[in-house]
């Protein structure tokens, strides 16, 4: 653009100007493209708008000295500086060949993107004619559909598990202290965090016990026994009814099939939230964020694939979908670009394949049951089923190999959730474990002595 002329024909103030742009357009422009690309990765959306502030100011600098006639832009400059929005905004620059032209603002939320165009609008508008486009950009879309499998057959658990779905079982609920069905616990939290869809992937035999539950009317006798209290959380399970749909699983061939069930509604573009019915989760994290919500919190961020983690022992992972990455922040340890995952990896196989740096040698990273996928998966499940022969993975449609198919062609993230799983669908000892804990806050856990422990029950197992 600005030639040096290495004759030394021009003026040592041109020289110095040609010299300056060349720098902005060079290496001050690809530092700011760096770290602007790091920070989108990784959700941090002030330090992108701090980047768009001190590019701006670099271009004011730098650049508007080689044309001040039509690089002033002064109400540009007014707009960018306007105190009265300084604090709904992460920050602002101009656009294209920065004239008095277009700006771009990096509003704080949508509730702060309407107050600065009020503001602007107010300010400007009648003088300079200024009018604001409002944009909602993130990449990614607002998660509104939830499938959740219920039809898991748990031989451990048997008979129970042949007279009803796992999913049923009864957990006491600490934040109200009822006993509730497991799947009644999920399915509250999912609603609580905004999503409407809920699909309940039910075998034949339970799909009654469920349509009872949510759909079911009590007779006047039995409402009558109940508290005020129970009375309002009857109608409160009617409400979450009309937010579920039941599809039936007709037989338990793996985890993969059981999404591969919701395939009629599930758009193939579309990201969707997948839960485990026989996993209960309970949010450890101080600020009482959901692990759900913790997971969604992320995607919000990111908007890409992601899946919640947690740091196993090796001698657990043999019951554990696993995970191998390389950490986004190394310093923090909390999320991974997710390179490999391994259904139930043997300890030898997970010692040389699956390591993750940070980690002692026996700590490994393992599914935490919480889910966001594009729907696409799902095509890459019917690739397995309906492939002659079909393909299985440990005589099932698992669906850690798809997984891993879906990370192949697509950036997909992992997430350590401060949080606790309850797997009440494996075994007796582990379901006992969940009814003796779940309810209990952590000081009231660390101090029970009977059960407290999953290594002791797993020991008292043997």
């Amino acid at each position: 653009c600005y030639a040096i002329d290495d004759n030394g024909d021009e003026s040592e103030s041109k020289s110095s100007v040609a010299l300056n742009v060349k720098r902005l357009l060079g290496d001050i422009n690809l530092d700011i493209t760096e770290r602007a690309i790091t920070a989108i990765k990784t959700g941090d959306t002030a330090t992108v708008g701090k980047l768009m502030t001190e590019a701006q100011r670099y271009f004011k600098e730098y650049a508007m000295p080689a044309s001040p006639a039509q690089l002033s832009s002064p109400w540009l400059y007014k707009l960018l500086s306007f105190e009265a929005i300084q604090p709904f905004i992460f920050g602002g620059k101009g656009v294209g060949s920065q004239g008095d032209g277009s700006a771009q603002l990096l509003c704080k939320s949508e509730k702060d993107q309407q107050i600065v165009c009020d503001l602007i609008e107010k300010q400007f508008g009648a003088s300079e004619g200024m009018q604001c486009l409002k944009l909602v950009i993130g990449g990614y879309q607002k998660i509104k559909k939830c499938v959740i499998p219920t039809a898991n057959y748990g031989p451990l658990l048997f008979p129970s598990s042949k007279t009803v779905s796992t999913a049923l079982f009864p957990i006491i609920d600490g934040k109200d202290g009822l006993l509730k069905p497991a799947i009644l616990i999920i399915v509250e939290e999912v609603i609580e965090c905004g999503i409407d869809e809920i699909y309940l992937i039910v075998s034949p035999h339970d799909l009654a016990s469920f349509r009872h539950l949510f759909h079911g009317q009590m007779h006047a006798q039995q409402i009558e026994s109940l508290s005020p209290e129970l009375q309002t959380y009857s109608e409160k399970i009617l409400f979450m009814g009309r937010k579920i749909r039941f599809i039936v699983q007709e037989s338990p061939e793996g985890l993969a099939h059981a999404v591969f069930c919701a395939r009629t509604y599930i758009d193939s573009r579309e990201k969707f939230l997948l839960l485990l019915g026989d996993h209960i989760y309970k949010s450890t994290n101080g600020i009482n964020t959901s692990c759900i919500q913790q997971l969604l919190d992320y995607y919000a961020r990111t908007g890409v694939n992601c899946v919640g983690l947690k740091i196993t022992p090796e001698k657990e992972i043999r019951n554990f979908g696993t995970v191998q990455g390389n950490w986004i922040d190394y310093n923090e340890k909390r999320a991974l670009y997710v390179q490999q995952i391994v259904e139930k990896p043997s300890v030898e196989y997970a010692q040389k394949y699956m390591q993750c740096d940070g980690l002692s040698s026996n700590q490994f990273l393992t599914m935490f049951g919480l889910y966001i996928l594009e729907g696409s998966i799902i095509q890459l499940i019917s690739h397995n089923i309906n492939h002659k022969p079909p393909i299985r993975h440990l005589g099932k449609f698992c669906l850690s190999p798809c997984l891993q198919k879906l990370r192949n062609e697509q950036e997909m993230h992992g997430l350590i959730i401060d949080g606790k799983r309850f797997d009440i669908g494996t075994n007796p000892l582990q379901y006992v474990y969940a009814v003796n804990n779940y309810h209990l806050n952590d000081t009231r856990r660390n101090s029970l002595k009977l059960l407290n422990n999953i290594d002791d029950l797993l020991k008292y197992a043997q």
